[in-house]
């Protein structure tokens, strides 16, 4: 099954969590699972573990490459924009913990001290974890992993105390924010709000006629800067990951509705069907009928 983002109207990606009501999701992923082997361009409140099984990958954080290799990995601070991506089309196999900073807010004095000073992006954006100088956080992450599959009586709580464990050793790390590798740079924010403007434009009118002029002057900025924002967080120019964010979108629609190939088509902004299927083929190896015949119908949540 093909991986595509769910995004809310501001380009925030739509979290699914493990269990309703509990902010929390831990999951083994494959890279492979996500079309062309790497994730949509996005970002959310809730926090983001990444740790790597096996092979490598690339991990752009607010326009910046970072590589990860086995037994590495990486913690993504709340609104960042973020991806993964291969790296020489290896696969790789990660655990993805998400989860949301209000799950810790158990007492308003202790989330004002400890919980809310961490969330601020303009001291960092993430923090590379690896064997050599982060032994004990590996050692939570795994330890969530288990719980999450055993689900013994009382997994949850003990989830909730491995998080806990999880917050104390990030609160020790910002405190001396040069041990973080992703540091932010605050002259750099204005940019990155840029950019998530222009995203989550696209993410409102995908299914309209997008120009490049539309899209610069929505953000208020001009054409070069805009193809350098583009190529800078999603190594798309701004008209291709217009496109591509059509195909994804038209790609759940076969997925979850009994909708024509031709309404789904023009449903996401495409006037010509021959386009169309060339432009699908091209990103998923196979016609759009295809695609819906190999991967079956799904819950629109069933992600």
């Amino acid at each position: 099954m093909k991986v595509t983002l769910n995004t809310m109207h501001d380009g925030s990606e739509v979290v699914h969590y493990d269990t309703p009501g509990i902010p929390l999701s831990i999951q083994k992923k494959r890279l492979s699972a996500y079309t062309g082997m790497r994730a949509d361009c996005h970002w959310h409140e809730d926090l983001e573990i990444i740790y790597l099984l096996e092979g490598e990958m690339y991990y752009h954080i607010n326009g910046k490459r970072i590589l990860l290799k086995s037994s590495e990995g990486i913690i993504v601070n709340s609104t960042v924009i973020h991806y993964g991506c291969d790296r020489a089309q290896q696969e790789c196999i990660f655990l993805c913990v998400m989860f949301h900073p209000k799950i810790l807010h158990s007492n308003t004095l202790l989330y004002d001290k400890y919980i809310g000073p961490v969330l601020d992006e303009r001291l960092w954006a993430s923090w590379k974890i690896t064997p050599e100088k982060d032994s004990q956080l590996i050692h939570q992450i795994h330890t969530l992993w288990k719980i999450s599959e055993n689900k013994t009586d009382g997994y949850e709580l003990k989830i909730l105390s491995c998080l806990y464990t999880t917050w104390l050793l990030l609160l020790e790390h910002c405190r001396d924010c040069q041990d973080i590798s992703g540091v932010s740079d605050a002259s750099t924010l204005p940019h990155v709000q840029t950019m998530k403007k222009l995203v989550a434009y696209i993410h409102q009118h995908y299914t309209e006629d997008i120009s490049l002029e539309d899209l610069c002057r929505h953000a208020g900025i001009g054409k070069s800067a805009c193809c350098s924002l583009f190529k800078k967080h999603t190594a798309h120019p701004p008209i291709a990951f217009v496109n591509q964010y059509r195909l994804k979108a038209a790609a759940d629609l076969l997925l979850t509705t009994d909708r024509s190939v031709t309404e789904i088509a023009t449903v996401c902004g495409f006037n010509h069907h021959s386009y169309f299927t060339k432009s699908f083929r091209k990103l998923f190896a196979c016609t759009p009928s295809g695609f819906r015949a190999r991967y079956g119908r799904r819950s629109p949540q069933g992600l």
